[in-house]
């Protein structure tokens, strides 16, 4: 079932870490970390399923070593890893040679947090992660790294963008790890705090 949120005016920023905005029913706090893993997490998973990897080729290759055994992972989800973004070839027993990142991810961490994401990735393939809820992980690891974070600046117009994208998701209420993106401050409990009522 498809969830759906209220038009929202934003007001600001609080903390660097929340999204402040107003809607039918009282003052609406954003975890702007969570809402923007939800939006990345989205159009990742959709890009997944179509078959439509967005890639940022690096500069320049980048060696990756591996811990002994990881290889025979990397041969058997070479494909999901490339719907993802990832390209690379093997180079030696135990190494790759990274060519390529997934596309959200380039823009938020250097060729070397990528490759970090790429191992945290591979070893929790290697610890039995598998089938439809691993490529779940693989998609939401890429979505978490890709985010903004909690304690970054945002203007204005970066709060209005990633509220109107949070109302454009299919599962806005949640970040890909289950944890609320939202939380609403009702005009009544608003009204009984400030003794109104």
């Amino acid at each position: 079932p498809s969830e759906t949120l209220p038009v929202l005016r934003v007001i600001g920023q609080a903390h660097e870490t929340y999204i402040v905005a107003e809607g039918p029913e009282g003052l609406y706090l954003i975890d702007q970390h969570a809402a923007h893993e939800r939006v990345t997490f989205e159009f990742v998973k959709y890009r997944f399923d179509n078959g439509e990897s967005e890639y940022q080729p690096l500069l320049e290759p980048l060696t990756v070593d591996l811990a002994p055994g990881v290889m025979t992972t990397v041969q058997e989800h070479q494909d999901d890893l490339n719907k993802v973004g990832w390209r690379f070839e093997e180079f030696g027993k135990n190494s790759l040679i990274l060519r390529s990142v997934p596309g959200p991810l380039s823009v938020k961490v250097s060729a070397d947090g990528a490759a970090q994401v790429l191992i945290r990735v591979l070893d929790e393939l290697a610890s039995g992660g598998a089938g439809d809820t691993w490529s779940h992980r693989l998609i939401a690891t890429i979505a978490c790294h890709a985010s903004v974070r909690a304690g970054q600046s945002l203007s204005i117009d970066d709060c209005k963008n990633l509220v109107r994208q949070l109302e454009q998701a299919e599962r806005p209420n949640t970040c890909p790890h289950g944890r609320p993106t939202i939380v609403r401050l009702r005009v009544n409990d608003l009204e009984r705090e400030f003794k109104r009522r």
